[in-house]
This record gives structure tokens, sequence and C-alpha cells, in this order.
């Protein structure tokens, strides 16, 4: 204190000790209840809005569709190019999928070679799934996929098509 005064030593405190007060306790309790109605309202979408939720979620976030939308492709369900860096996305939507799956669907990524990282979207993956990937390849489900749509700023449009 010889330097300054400080007035909020609560507040500093606690930023210093990495605490949360009851403010920040409710908020994570509501943020947690908002991320498993997210999750809720994306198992109530269609296989195609669902893909078109996914695709929603890239174009705010700066990716450009090089493939066509709903377009049948054995493969991928999208191709997306990053404009700045140039990177090429593999995109996998499913609304239920299985780890055998998922396992098919990296090695068609691995054998594109069209593209640098491979997302996999799925709302309700069944069975056991492995805990961690390739960094090349991210898996979207649950908190994961809810934190996406909040980032997004989706969850109005998920609410009208899921509510």
């Amino acid at each position: 204190m010889s330097v300054c005064k400080v007035r909020e030593t609560d507040y500093l405190l606690r930023r210093i000790n990495c605490e949360s007060d009851a403010v920040g306790a409710a908020a994570d309790a509501a943020r947690e209840a908002l991320f498993d109605s997210i999750t809720n309202l994306t198992r109530r979408l269609t296989e195609k809005d669902f893909e078109l939720l996914v695709d929603l979620i890239f174009t705010r976030s700066g990716w450009r569709r090089i493939s066509r939308l709903g377009a049948t492709e054995v493969d991928k369900d999208l191709v997306l190019m990053q404009p700045v860096t140039g990177e090429r996305l593999f995109v996998q939507v499913k609304s239920q999928a299985s780890p055998k799956v998922f396992a098919d669907y990296i090695r068609r990524y691995k054998e594109s070679e069209e593209c640098t990282s491979m997302v996999f979207a799925c709302h309700t993956p069944s069975g056991n799934w492995p805990t961690s990937f390739e960094d090349d390849v991210h898996v979207w489900s649950g908190a994961k996929l809810a934190a996406q749509v909040l980032d997004a700023g989706l969850f109005d449009w998920l609410l009208r098509r899921g509510g």
C-alpha cells in the first residue's frame, strides 16, 4: 500500500486467489443450465437443420463453404476454407454416431488429403468415445457444441428451430 491504495480489497483478494463469489457461482450455474438447454434443443433439430446450424456457426466465424450445403457427398458434409490462411476444413455432421462411425470418418478425412483439419459434429454420440484426439481432429458435442452455438450468436435461431 505504499505505492497505491486499494479500495476493493475483497475483489483484489478474490482475483489473486482465483476464487468466485456467490454472484460468480450463480452465473456458472446459469451457464451450465443454458448449455443443457442448448444441448436438448439441438437434439430436437432435423438432420438438415442440424447441418445448417453447424454451417452457420462456421460462416459466422469467418469460414467460407466451398462445397454445397446438403449436397450428396460420400465422405463429408462440408468443406470450408478460412480465407485469411487458406486452411481447408473437413466437416462431418451426424445427429447420432458411434465410435465406429467416427473412426470411419477420421479414415476418410485422412485419405482425402484435401483438408488440414477435421470437425465431427454430433449432438447425440453413442457408446464409449475416446477422450482425446489427434490435434487436427475436433469433436463438437455436448458443452463444446453448446459453446459454439453461443459464441456464434445462434441461441435465438436454435430456440426458434428446436423449441
